[in-house]
């Protein structure tokens, strides 16, 4: 499964969260049991796709950040950013495969949109190329 959501104040957007509660709900992606929570979704796994404003201007995941060994910023965001998927996908019993995160979105006024653009899209298709055991 593929989550796909701007950032909004470093969460996914409203719907995107309304989406999540009410279908990933109890009874269905987790259970009581005994012995607490048991995620019920094992031997699946989701990947998040999110657009962001600014988290120190990288694409893709730790250590894709702009600047000489990568972003002190950016990695410190994209560290809690896994800690939240690791703990959802937990505790619905699923894996994470991780996210692409893009923060270095063309603005609709650049001469070079396009090229930017495109080269959006390659990173984003190598990405999940990979993730996905595509190629």
């Amino acid at each position: 499964m593929i989550f796909a959501y701007p950032n909004w104040h470093d969460t996914p957007n409203a719907i995107t969260k309304g989406y999540m509660e009410r279908v990933f709900q109890k009874k269905w992606a987790y259970r009581d049991t005994d012995k607490g929570l048991e995620g019920l979704l094992k031997g699946k796994a989701f990947f998040t796709i999110m657009n962001a404003g600014w988290l120190g201007m990288g694409r893709g995941d730790i250590g894709d950040g702009i600047g000489k060994n990568s972003n002190p910023i950016w990695d410190k965001y994209l560290g809690a950013f896994r800690v939240m998927d690791e703990d959802t996908a937990a505790f619905w019993g699923m894996k994470t495969l991780g996210r692409f995160v893009n923060d270095r979105t063309p603005g609709n006024l650049d001469k070079d949109y396009a090229e930017k653009l495109d080269k959006l899209r390659a990173d984003l298709t190598k990405t999940l190329d990979k993730k996905f055991e595509l190629k």
